[in-house]
């Protein structure tokens, strides 16, 4: 990446990150948040470049219009998950892009993961200047996008962006 994050593939089954020291807070919010009913994807988002840090689920639902076609070429239908290890001896961990379930790197999933953080982050940014030109005292803590299809859910955090991926029931 070319934003300053330090990157190194191992392979092109696992990718390791330096986070950020309170890794193990982010893989605790992130098993909280994808264990509730209904969920289908969360992401953990990186506050100031929009760095994926930790995803789970899938986005394939999402963007499975023609306009998004490009972004949805996961392949398999399988649920993935990135796990974070604390063994960082800067005191913050690695993060392993491990596809659980089917063993190998699924790249597909991992750009449609990416390129939603970044629309995601953009969104988070706006609404938080508008908040910001509202009233300069006030400041953003919650965001709910409801669509016909989907909900999102997005916490922001002084460090991190948190987002919760629903299926909207039909009625």
């Amino acid at each position: 990446m070319t934003d300053g994050t330090r990157m190194a593939g191992l392979d092109k089954n696992v990718l390791v990150m330096t986070l950020p020291s309170s890794s193990t807070s982010v893989s605790e919010t992130m098993a909280r948040l994808s264990s509730k009913s209904g969920v289908i994807a969360t992401i953990a988002i990186e506050r100031t470049t929009s760095t994926v840090l930790q995803w789970t689920g899938t986005l394939g639902t999402i963007f499975s219009s023609r306009a998004g076609a490009s972004l949805a070429q996961p392949g398999p239908a399988a649920t993935s998950t990135n796990t974070t290890n604390s063994n960082s001896s800067s005191g913050g961990g690695n993060l392993e892009r491990d596809g659980s379930g089917i063993g190998n790197s699924d790249s597909g999933e991992e750009q449609a993961f990416s390129d939603f953080a970044k629309m995601v982050w953009n969104y988070v940014n706006v609404t938080g200047q508008l908040v910001h030109d509202m009233d300069s005292e006030d400041e953003l803590k919650l965001l709910r996008l409801r669509t016909r299809k989907h909900e999102l859910v997005i916490v922001p955090d002084a460090k991190f962006l948190f987002v919760v991926v629903h299926d909207v029931p039909s009625s």
